[in-house]
Order: C-alpha cells, then structure tokens, then sequence
C-alpha cells in the first residue's frame, strides 16, 4: 500500500487481498472452502466438498487471484494520528430504524387476529384489521422520515425513538454486520464439530440427525455467504467516515433469516427488521399477506431454537410467542414441540428465586431449592409463570417456610387452580407424637396461595385427633430434607 500526504489527507493506494475467510475444517487447520476480496471489489469463494487445503495455500490463492486489483482513497486523520498503516480500517456499525416494542406487539397481535379471522370467514372482523393496519403503514412511514436523521449525531451512532401521536413508533439502532458475520462463523464451526459425531451420538445427545446437521450447515454456509457481502458492502460505504450514515443501503439493511437460533434475540431482530420492511410495501393486501407469512416463519424459527437448545431464559420468549408446558411438550403458538427423552429446561425467576420449568413424562415440574412443584400444564407470558390466567409471584420454596412445613421425604407439592386463581397443595407426612409418648404418622394436606406473597394459608387439613399431638423432630431437620425426585 502506497500513501501520498497532502496535509492531514492522504491518498491511498491499496492493492492485494482485503478480506481473507477460510471456513470448513477438514483436518486439523485445513479447511474446504476460501473466501476472499480485493480491494477493487472483487471477490469469489472458492473449494468445494473434496477440496482441502491449509489456510497457507489458500492465503497464495487469494493473493494471485489479487494481483493487480487496487483502489485509490483518501482518508482524513486527526494532528495526532499516524498516517494509514498496513491494516485495512475497521468497519463502523451504521443506523438502521426498527419499529419499538411497542408497535410490534401491535403488528403480533393483528397477525393473530387476522388469522383468525380469516379462518373463520369474519369479512367484518377482516376489514376492521385491515384498516389498523393501514393506520399502523402511516404512522411508521411518519417516523421513518424522523428516524433518518435522528440516527446519528455528532459523528457517533446513538439509539434514536422516534415518537408519534400514536406513541413510539420507531428507534434508530447500531447494526454491524461484520459482527454478525462472525456469529455465523462460530457457528458453523460449532455445527462442524457436531457433523465429527457418529448417527448415534448426534441422535442420543443432540436428538439430531446427520441429514438435518447437514442441512443446516448448508443454510449456514448460505447465510454467512450474504451476511459477508453485506460486512464488505459496510466497510466499502463507511469505513472511510467517522459518522455513521443514518440510511445505510438495502444491501446493509436487509435482514437475513437465521438458521438454527440459539436466542431469542437472533429471531426478534429478524422479526423487527422484516416488520419494517414489509410495512413499506405499498399494496396492504400484499403487506397482510406476508405478514401472515412471516408469522408463520416466526413460529418455525422459535420450535428450532427450542429443539436445539436445552436450557432456554424464559426471556427470550417475551415478545415473540406465549409458550405453553405441558408433559413432554412445549407449544410456542401453533408449533408442537416434542421433549419426550430430552431434559429441557425453561430458566427464569419466581419472586426473587431462580427455578427451572421442566416438561416430563409425568408431568410439569417446577424445581427450586430442592423442591419440585409438580402441574399439569403452565404457561410462560412476558417473562412470567401462569397458570391459567393467574400469575405465579410465589414460590414453592417461600410458602414451605414461611408456614414452618417441615420438609420431609415424602412431600408433595402441587401447583394448580383453584377459583380462578394459582394456589400450591401441599401434602406431607409429618412424625408426630400422640399425647407426647406414642410415635405415629400424620398426614397434612395445606392449600396456599401461589399469587401473594402477603396472603396466609387458605386450608389446612389434619386429622381430628391432631390437637393430641405434637412435632417429633428428632426423626428430621427442618428445612434441610431434600425432597425425592421421580
């Protein structure tokens, strides 16, 4: 590379290879597939299944195919910045406008609705949707005008809401897809290594087959292809600025559809994004049409990201889908997941505790501190526990507690309904002493509430002769006994 000085701006003459990608082992530090461009523009992968070369070979490729591909530049720097060295300058993320959280939800809601309605035959019910989502067009064409320029200032990228009569309707947001390129490396590399397995490995660990990790290495592989073109187009466009332009290009833009998420984050950018672009479209039958289409695309990518992770933050859901655990199931909207032989597990907090959502074959336990609360079907909403339409703002742990149940071997504890609202039954065999000498076995059958922390208890069923007896505490410790698991 060549530079000219001419005060604080210089030419640049830049020639050779700028971006150099290798991806696909085949044997330690070989890889299948080169991907390179020069700094003219030029760029080609090249390799396919029987190729593999180390990274050095294909380093002499991409320079010879190179040769002779410059670019001319000028590049400004600060007094106290040395001229350009060797190192191509790093990418800067540029604005992209995304609708708020708050009108997503909105756009969610009429794509059910109009579902629905569709299925049903209500033309009327169809109609009224169709014109919110009319309404909805305007107010984001409105903000997107806004947006634009509020996506930058003083050459820095900030996070710009637009706000409109109807409320926030539309946020700037830093995107760099050259980050996101390198998502797309690791997991492929990850989807690599799972390929490695055997049929009975990938089958009894993973629940996966050979077949379906080959096909998603094959989607992979096609997305990190175009999210790479979008990283180059980035650099191209905004590396010779300080300020990132607050309208990038549709090629920077466009979102691309994941491929085997592994968090909710990766489908609601995706999902926010296609929102955007889809209420652009002019025609509404055409916008309703797809958004259908793309809900229907949501709900797929949320049943992937379920099937291949096993431990999922109830957070990633919020937003996106209402999620339903029954035994050996998990829904997401309309998709049915399977978790007959897996040990998936839903995180997220009751109160100030943390607990496991586990959907078994006996049912839908809900463990924390060495209790399980056993139920028969539960929902996840917003990044809370429902049974039915009552929330779980108590756990198992702070009523056994609070109420002085000992915990013993043989406790059950159940969480259901009862009059509209989340109660936990609690049954336990409790060592008693009858008129302080005679050792006997007592059962207590207790009904709490599970959805106020304040509330006492609403039943507590013993026997009759209870009065007659007292705690034997010597057969336990009281609070220390771990409860058995099935």
């Amino acid at each position: 590379m060549q530079t000219k000085s001419a005060g604080s701006v210089y030419e640049v003459v830049k020639c050779g290879v700028n971006t150099f990608q290798v991806v696909t082992y085949c044997e330690s530090e070989w890889f299948r597939y080169l991907y390179f461009k020069c700094y003219d523009g030029y760029n080609e992968w090249r390799g396919d299944e029987s190729t593999c070369r180390p990274s050095e070979d294909w380093q002499r490729i991409a320079e010879a195919a190179c040769t002779g591909h410059c670019s001319n530049t000028t590049v400004e720097f600060g007094e106290s910045e040395p001229p350009p060295g060797v190192s191509p300058v790093e990418a800067k993320p540029v604005s992209v406008c995304y609708i708020s959280d708050s009108l997503m939800k909105q756009y969610d809601s009429l794509i059910y609705e109009m579902k629905e309605a569709t299925t049903e035959g209500d033309a009327e019910t169809a109609e009224a949707i169709r014109e919110k989502v009319t309404s909805l067009k305007d107010e984001i064409a409105k903000a997107q005008e806004q947006c634009g320029s509020a996506g930058s200032a003083g050459g820095a990228v900030i996070q710009a809401r637009i706000a409109t009569e109807a409320g926030e309707a539309s946020m700037a947001v830093a995107v760099d897809k050259c980050n996101e390129a390198q998502d797309w490396q690791s997991k492929i590399a990850y989807y690599e290594k799972l390929q490695s397995l055997s049929e009975s490995q990938l089958r009894e660990e993973f629940h996966l087959t050979g077949e379906e990790i080959g096909k998603i290495l094959r989607e992979l592989r096609e997305g990190y292809r175009q999210v790479m073109s979008q990283c180059e187009t980035q650099r191209r466009e905004y590396a010779s600025t300080a300020v990132a332009m607050p309208v990038p290009t549709l090629a920077i833009a466009e979102p691309v559809k994941p491929v085997a998420p592994d968090s909710g984050t990766e489908i609601e950018t995706y999902y926010r994004a296609r929102i955007e672009k889809i209420s652009s479209l002019d025609s509404i039958d055409t916008q309703i049409d797809q958004l259908k289409k793309l809900r229907d695309e949501i709900d797929q990518l949320m049943a992937d990201m379920i099937r291949y992770k096993n431990e999922i933050e109830a957070s990633e859901f919020s937003g996106l889908a209402d999620v339903e655990i029954r035994p050996d199931e998990i829904r997401a909207n309309d998709i049915v997941i399977n978790t007959s032989g897996t040990e998936k597990r839903i995180r997220m907090m009751i109160g100030t505790k943390n607990v496991t959502v586990e959907p078994r074959e006996a049912g839908v336990f809900i463990v924390e501190e060495g209790i399980q609360a056993q139920a028969v079907m539960v929902s996840v909403e917003d990044n809370k526990l429902m049974v039915g339409d009552s929330e779980v703002s108590v756990p198992a742990s702070e009523v056994v507690q609070r109420f002085g149940i000992l915990k013993t071997p043989k406790m059950m504890v159940e969480l259901g309904e009862e009059d509209g609202k989340a109660v936990y039954n609690i049954q336990v065999e409790e060592d008693r002493n009858l008129l302080g000498i005679i050792p006997v076995k007592m059962e207590r059958s207790l009904t709490a509430d599970a959805t106020d922390p304040e509330a006492g208890i609403i039943r507590d069923d013993m026997p009759w002769w209870s009065f007659l007896t007292t705690v034997a505490a010597s057969s336990y410790e009281m609070g220390t006994f771990q409860q058995k698991t099935d």
